[in-house]
């Protein structure tokens, strides 16, 4: 039984929703979607912006022109992940009461 293109930009919009899966949070840019396309034997470099592009289309992904591709929803909170890194706790522990109050007012993350 021959794949026909259809069948096969199908087969590669499942295994590019697997690796957002495995990949949870974050953008995904064209080059690291290519390599876990890999892992699928019967990959296409060919069908993948194809398959990109119908997955846009159907709703599922977005596409960041910076960062590159995400679910979609997700779009507006990843970059503001990127533009707002996490303050260490050593730095945040620095900082006045009310330093601290207006960081985390503004939405800031501590890390560890």
């Amino acid at each position: 039984m021959e794949l026909t293109e259809q069948t096969k930009i199908e087969m590669h919009c499942g295994q590019i929703g697997r690796i957002f899966q495995k990949n949870p949070g974050k953008f995904l840019t064209f080059k690291s979607i290519v390599e876990g396309m890999k892992e699928a034997e019967w990959g296409e470099f060919d069908l993948i912006m194809p398959a990109l592009e119908k997955l846009i289309e159907q709703g599922k992904l977005e596409h960041d022109q910076t960062y590159g591709y995400c679910p979609k929803g997700q779009k507006a909170a990843l970059r503001q992940n990127i533009s707002n890194p996490p303050m260490s706790r050593a730095d945040f522990e620095k900082l006045s009461q009310s330093e601290r109050a207006q960081y985390c007012r503004d939405g800031g993350r501590i890390a560890g």
